[in-house]
């Protein structure tokens, strides 16, 4: 009896304290929140079950069940809007627990008490009906209060147990059957309850342990990620420091620099010669090194901001072999450098910066072959290529050659291989500038890095002048076509062709016809040039002929266009001239050529016949003075032509060798032995 009892006490006691307190909170809080539908659902069979014994049981009866049923709802609803929040404590819980017995206790003695006064005696067709009732009641129970393993208990056991009683005092065959399968029903209630008290208790310790692993793994992401953040600033500061103090740090480099040059100046034994040799290679290492250190820093500091501004590619490629090709030259490698006449809009220092990394690594690593760099346009905008033949790199090493002081057959750490920081400069660059890097590469046979600069968003503003509306209409759609976006600025006159140019001083390029209102011809080109010397000027004409041409170049355009031009043609010379190119049709740089060659005296005795290559003898005198570095105007004054006629000569030479740049028309010419041999 005492086991039995303490079995009773422990299903019926359900401890509330301090270790057990999120679960048995979270068990009166589910039973809170279905106690509305629970208590609606006991009301509507309440009254249903009245009207179905009407007929049956006494109206007194029914009428006054009812009312103490209600009575009870009523007051455990109450309670209910009142208490319904308080559950946040120890003792909020535990009266919750006292109230829940209570209420239950009622409304079970009520439910329970209809087996009694509504068994309709002799007949057993009402008797099934009352059993019914009570079974889908005890039913409903055990799917709502094992939330709460008291109330199941309770309320269940109150429920059947009159109703068996019933059947028992009856004392025949088919009662006291019916009251076997009551009290069997009963246990298996009870029993299935209670498993279902277990179940939903596990899953709320389940999702309780759940919630305190999420809690811990949010703390040590918490703690993970102040440390990172602290170890970032300590690295940012770090970052600050050495850019906020480059300068000062440099200078002692500097000074240290300076003093081994004046002791190369003076007179040394040979010994002290090599040692002076020596102390200045050190210094050159020394000084890459830092200033490599001091690049990095500010790059991670944010100090370096970029500055946009239109970019010619071409005349970048052109300074990338002059400062390499005799070093890859020492080496004896082939060094390349493709043609690209486009422009993009970037920062023109931190892309030479990237091309120069990525260059003297190929350079670097690269002991036969060559090293080209090529460049290609794309939708996205110019693809630029740095392609070599030296040792590659494994596939095993590429997420990690972008790294700071990560280099790849440098084990010994040779100082005169760098720190490994150009890779890691490139990246950042890379970031800052929002261009895309690719990496491919094979060990033994070389690697390519491909960079691609997007043409950015600026928009480039053309101001096209011309008195005739359906010429002007045609142009607008050959402009749409260029390989900028662009910006069409119209105008019927001169004058207003000006005053345009006034409100916009960041044209791009001037389209102006030769012969319009308000204009006299070249003079006005010549004036348009002259105010506005960064606007490159296309001039239009209907004339053909080699004074008009030679006369606006004169003037100080950088190009000439027929207007019976192909769209295509006009695509071409407009892209060239904004790539910084200057464009003269084809078939006049012939004409002119052949005019030119007949009029033009022997060079030194020669020949001035065209050559091989389709070049005159003036287009070689022009050649051989762009090698020397000469402008156009020294050029004109040298060979006592018109500077617009040297402008088309040089046009003639670079569609000649098909280069489009001074830079390539001389390394080309000293490749074809045109003029001098091959530097370094």
């Amino acid at each position: 009896m005492q086991r039995v009892s303490e079995f009773l006490y422990r299903k019926m006691s359900c401890d509330i304290d301090v270790s057990n307190f999120p679960i048995r909170a979270e068990q009166i809080r589910t039973r809170l929140r279905g106690y509305p539908l629970m208590i609606a659902t006991q009301l509507i069979v309440a009254l249903l079950l009245c009207a179905l014994m009407w007929d049956k049981v006494s109206h007194g009866v029914l009428l006054g069940w009812l009312a103490g049923l209600y009575a009870a709802h009523l007051l455990e609803g109450w309670h209910w809007w009142r208490y319904r929040q308080a559950t946040s404590t120890v003792a909020e819980c535990r009266q919750w627990r006292t109230r829940f017995i209570v209420f239950v206790t009622l409304v079970g003695v009520a439910w329970g008490s209809a087996g009694t006064l509504m068994f309709v005696e002799g007949d057993l067709a009402y008797q099934a009906m009352l059993i019914c009732v009570v079974l889908g009641l005890a039913a409903g129970a055990t799917t709502i209060n094992p939330v709460f393993p008291p109330a199941l208990y309770i309320y269940v056991t109150l429920l059947i147990l009159p109703l068996t009683v019933e059947n028992i005092l009856l004392a025949d065959a088919t009662h006291l059957t019916l009251a076997g399968m009551l009290s069997v029903y009963l246990v298996f209630v009870l029993n299935a309850g209670g498993d279902l008290a277990k179940t939903f208790e596990l899953s709320l310790r389940r999702e309780l342990e759940n919630i305190r692993l999420v809690e811990q793994m949010t703390e040590e992401k918490l703690r993970a990620e102040r440390a990172q953040l602290s170890a970032e600033q300590a690295n940012q500061m770090k970052s600050k420091f050495f850019a906020a103090a480059s300068h000062d740090l440099r200078q002692p480099m500097h000074a240290l620099a300076l003093f081994v040059e004046v002791l190369k100046g003076r007179e040394h034994d040979e010994q002290t010669i090599r040692l002076i040799g020596q102390v200045e290679n050190s210094v050159e290492a020394l000084a890459g090194m830092f200033d490599a250190l001091l690049d990095i820093s500010k790059l991670d500091a944010g100090v370096v901001q970029p500055h946009c501004e239109d970019v010619r590619i071409q005349a970048l490629l052109d300074r990338m072999y002059a400062e390499f090709s005799w070093l890859a030259h020492d080496k004896g490698l082939n060094f390349e450098v493709g043609n690209c006449p486009h422009a993009v809009y970037t920062d023109p220092l931190l892309l030479e910066r990237v091309l120069r990394n990525l260059i003297s690594n190929a350079v670097r690593y690269t002991d036969r072959g060559g090293v080209t760099v090529t460049c290609e346009t794309v939708e996205e905008g110019v693809q630029l290529v740095v392609r070599d033949t030296g040792i590659g790199i494994a596939p095993e090493h590429f997420p990690h050659i972008f790294e700071e002081y990560y280099q790849v057959g440098n084990q010994q750490r040779d100082r005169s291989k760098g720190l490994g920081l150009g890779l890691a400069i490139v990246k950042r660059l890379e970031q800052l500038l929002g261009y895309r890097m690719k990496l491919d590469s094979t060990l033994g046979k070389g690697s390519c890095f491909t960079l691609l600069v997007p043409f950015g968003r600026r928009i480039s503003r053309i101001l096209l002048v011309d008195d005739h509306a359906l010429f002007r209409e045609g142009m607008r759609y050959v402009l749409q076509q260029l390989s900028v976006a662009v910006e069409v600025l119209e105008a019927g006159s001169f004058p207003d062709g000006v005053g345009m140019a006034e409100r916009h001083p960041d044209l791009s390029l001037a389209l102006l016809d030769l012969h319009m209102p308000g204009s006299e011809g070249a003079a006005s080109i010549r004036l348009f040039s002259q105010r506005y010397p960064n606007v490159p000027v296309v001039v239009v004409s209907g004339e053909e002929g080699r004074n008009v041409m030679e006369k606006v170049m004169d003037a100080g355009a950088s190009g000439f266009v027929c207007k019976n031009s192909s769209a295509a043609v006009m695509l071409g010379a407009l892209n060239l001239v904004l790539a910084g190119g200057v464009f003269i049709p084809p078939q006049m740089l012939q004409r002119h050529a052949a005019l030119a060659e007949q009029e033009a005296p022997p060079v030194d005795g020669r020949s001035t016949r065209t050559s091989e290559y389709g070049l005159t003898g003036r287009q070689m005198q022009v050649l051989a003075q762009l090698a020397s570095g000469a402008s156009n105007r020294e050029i004109a004054e040298q060979m006592g032509i018109a500077e617009g006629t040297v402008k088309i000569h040089v046009a003639a030479t670079y569609q000649a060798l098909r280069v489009n740049s001074r830079m390539e028309a001389v390394r080309v010419a000293k490749q074809l032995g045109l003029i001098g041999g091959l530097d370094g």
